[in-house]
């Protein structure tokens, strides 16, 4: 029941009528691509076209999942969408609007995250001056016994920050399993940081405090000079300068 978005190159226009989004582009690296049978822009096209539309911190996420390798392989969808070094370029060969709100965003894309909030909750931790962790790495006790995936980690301090969806909650299997995985990485000397939705989008100074002091207790030292961080996600939408790049 969604309406279909449609778009055209300049000058041409785009149809418009009931059920359709209609767009104008002037993106002249746009590629197509068949998806479902029908005709669509590539995913990295897409991603341009969302500037204007989204906030930047899931315009990050968005890039995040361009980029990222699943860890098991879907044949039937072909992962990644695109090398971090292809975006790279591609943004570079850009010349849209947003290409200066892109260029903001390609810095913070990483590979390795399964999901929009672990992107903002790793934008979190970077807003707050911690080190960047790792993403969904394999944990392992002094044996080498595998011990769990973590979200992101800090090995060298041996502490796991986790989002905490309503999934693990609601799905009875899904939450023993977490129970059992947490249990054996706290008898394996890790510290475990559960990340709810409200302590990512309503608290996000008590998820900041609550790692700031895990990793005081193991060892950190933060900088001499730390800027009053910004914990707040830049939920915005772009003005129309930063559309018009």
């Amino acid at each position: 029941a969604e309406p279909v978005h449609v778009a055209s190159h300049l000058p041409a226009k785009p149809p418009r009528c009931r059920g359709v989004v209609p767009h104008e582009i002037s993106d002249s690296t746009v590629a197509v691509t068949t998806r479902g049978g029908f005709p669509v822009s590539d995913v990295t096209s897409t991603w341009f076209h969302l500037v204007a539309l989204i906030p930047f911190d899931d315009l990050i996420a968005i890039g995040d999942a361009i980029v990222h390798k699943p860890h098991r392989v879907n044949h039937d969808d072909p992962r990644p969408h695109s090398e971090f070094d292809e975006l790279r370029s591609r943004v570079r060969n850009f010349h849209g609007r947003g290409k200066s709100v892109l260029s903001e965003a390609l810095p913070l894309v990483r590979c390795g995250a399964e999901s929009p909030t672990e992107t903002k909750l790793r934008l979190l931790i970077l807003r707050a001056g911690f080190p960047e962790p790792q993403l969904n790495i394999d944990l392992r006790d002094v044996r080498g016994r595998f011990l769990g995936r973590g979200d992101l980690v800090y090995t060298l301090w041996r502490i796991l920050i986790e989002y905490d969806g309503d999934q693990h909650r609601t799905d009875t299997h899904q939450y023993e399993r977490d129970q059992e995985r947490i249990t054996g990485l706290q008898a394996a000397g890790w510290t475990v940081i559960r990340v709810r939705a409200r302590g990512l989008f309503i608290e996000p100074e008590r998820t900041v405090a609550q790692i700031h002091d895990a990793l005081r207790r193991a060892g950190w030292i933060p900088p001499l000079y730390n800027p009053s961080p910004n914990y707040r996600a830049k939920n915005r939408v772009l003005s129309r300068k930063s559309r018009d790049g």
